[in-house]
């Protein structure tokens, strides 16, 4: 039985949420720079530092764009890779191995956004803040550790899920770069 909504769509959903949180990511690169360098030239030239820019780059900025782009590398065939193993000496298991190997990546990143959400839930309930030159909250920095690894293991269940469903249900924007 076909579910309701493919996989297809749900993929281009995804998709667009990676891309999205993906712009984001760019977006704390730019702001770093931005800040990085006016606080450079602010020194320099005014003899005073922009006092909020390491605090913001360090808790918020700098999570931000490690984390949020997780998926959409993921998807692009981006993250460096070291192989060890050639997948083909495994002949006929290359797919079950390949799996098994998805699989375990999901598991892992599955427990890190179960856990980082708790982090991010204790700090909300608590009300931390990290104290400095402003009153950093630090729900807000715990984050982008959920929401990035919480969109890259949907894109590993995706990627684990979509072949079994067989051919009209399967995901093409996880090629890796492939084809390009």
């Amino acid at each position: 039985m076909r579910p309701s909504v493919g996989l297809g769509t749900v993929d281009r959903v995804l998709i667009v949420w990676e891309n999205l949180l993906h712009m984001l990511a760019c977006l704390c690169v730019a702001t770093m720079a931005g800040l990085i360098t006016w606080d450079a030239i602010s020194r320099a030239v005014f003899d005073h530092p922009m006092q909020i820019q390491f605090e913001m780059t360090e808790f918020f900025l700098m999570p931000m764009m490690a984390l949020l782009s997780l998926a959409w590398i993921y998807r692009d065939g981006g993250h460096i890779a070291l192989t060890l193993i050639d997948f083909r000496v495994f002949g006929q298991l290359q797919r079950l191995v390949e799996a098994s190997v998805v699989a375990l990546a999901l598991i892992f990143f599955a427990l890190v956004t179960w856990k980082s959400s708790e982090f991010v839930r204790d700090a909300w309930m608590r009300d931390d803040v990290y104290l400095g030159v402003v009153n950093w909250p630090l729900w807000f920095a715990y984050l982008a550790v959920p929401i990035g690894t919480g969109t890259l293991s949907l894109r590993l269940a995706l990627e684990l899920v979509a072949p079994a469903l067989g051919p009209n249900n399967e995901v093409n924007a996880t090629d890796k770069g492939e084809n390009k």
